[in-house]
């Protein structure tokens, strides 16, 4: 590894900026679990979900999405009718709608 950061500094900045960009994300995900509620928390996730897969509805489960925010599916359920009372989302047999 020494050698071919020696002979391809090309190689060498681009490590360095993969690590850049992960560790930026580690510390990113660790500010919003610590210090952002969990309605805010949820709607920042649907919303992003939405955007990559460039779909209206979200068709995740409850128990997916708890899986992959690292809580409960009684939590994700209760949040969720949080944000539908405060008009943020819709449930709908067909899935999860933002406004």
């Amino acid at each position: 590894m020494q050698e071919w950061i020696k002979k391809y500094p090309s190689f060498n900045a681009m490590y360095f900026n993969l690590f850049n960009e992960r560790y930026f994300d580690l510390i990113n995900t660790l500010n919003h679990v610590l210090f952002d509620r969990l309605d805010s928390r949820l709607y920042l996730y649907l919303k992003d979900k939405m955007a990559i897969n460039n779909a209206a509805i979200i068709t995740s489960s409850h128990k997916d999405i708890a899986y992959e925010m690292g809580t409960s599916r009684e939590v994700i359920t209760r949040v969720l009718k949080k944000l539908e009372s405060e008009s943020k989302v819709i449930q709908t047999s067909k899935g999860i709608q933002l406004f």
